[in-house]
């Protein structure tokens, strides 16, 4: 009984020995994948850092492009206003050309029938300026009788 005793013994120390043993393998085998999950979760930090980033650019640009496309409908609008006002301006250009034309064209009326009018009373001075030096005629004195 005593032997059998003692190779329990034995076999529980060797069993405690391959115990340590498989712990201290155990330990090494886990030991590189505690470090890849370390090195994981470090990249995964990272990763999520980076979409932060991302996201915080995203939102920047939105912003930007926001205010970009404020700004192009602003121009756009200004443009189109102007555009309305330059048709404008040419059609009353075009009315002025046209009411010039009519203006001109009766000035230039008028200056020739001023320089009618100035030859007819030039003739009319000249015809009496005449008859006030020509003699009296007997025609004349019948008409003063």
């Amino acid at each position: 009984l005593e032997q059998r005793f003692q190779q329990c013994v034995q076999a529980v120390a060797q069993l405690e020995e391959e115990r340590d043993q498989l712990i201290h393998e155990l330990v090494l085998l886990r030991e590189p994948a505690l470090q890849e999950v370390q090195r994981v979760h470090e990249d995964i930090q990272v990763a999520y850092k980076r979409h932060a980033q991302a996201e915080l650019e995203r939102d920047g640009l939105r912003e930007e492009i926001r205010l970009v496309k404020q700004r192009l409908f602003k121009v756009t609008k200004e443009c189109v206003a102007y555009q309305y006002q330059l048709e404008c301006r040419r059609q009353d250009v075009a009315q002025f050309n046209e009411l010039r034309e009519a203006l001109t064209a009766r000035a230039a009326q008028l200056s020739e029938e001023l320089a009618g009018l100035r030859e007819a009373y030039q003739k009319q001075k000249e015809q009496l300026r005449q008859q006030l030096e020509a003699p009296p005629s007997q025609s004349d004195g019948h008409f003063l009788q």
